[in-house]
């Protein structure tokens, strides 16, 4: 299992953060919740035969999107290994949160660190 967090500080982070990963990613479910949403991917490597499912929680305060990304599962194949697939996932997540910050001149916050987010 592999996990990644940032806050991203500008206004409307939320609502374009959420409409560029939508447009990246195939969501396969998503649930609404007071201040954010959840989104669930669930991929397929045909490199070893695994799933991988992806959970994405955007969550808005203000003009501050915090973004947690969970990545876990693979394994299920050729010998059990997941050859870095659930951080690939998790990465793959951060470059399409950096490049709509880049777009949108966003401020990225490290969440567990609280130091500047130096993008991939």
């Amino acid at each position: 299992m592999r996990k990644g967090a940032v806050i991203v500080h500008g206004t409307g982070s939320f609502e374009n953060l959420y409409e560029g990963l939508n447009s990246i990613l195939s969501v396969g479910y998503q649930t609404r919740l007071n201040n954010g949403v959840l989104l669930f991917i669930d991929d397929h490597s045909l490199l070893n035969n695994s799933n991988v499912m992806t959970v994405i929680l955007l969550e808005h305060s203000g003009d501050d999107c915090r973004v947690e990304i969970i990545s876990g599962g693979g394994g299920d194949g050729l010998l059990g290994w997941t050859l870095g697939n659930e951080s690939r996932r998790v990465d793959k997540v951060m470059t399409i949160i950096d490049q709509v910050c880049q777009v949108h001149s966003y401020q990225l916050t490290d969440y567990f660190t609280g130091k500047a987010h130096s993008g991939r």
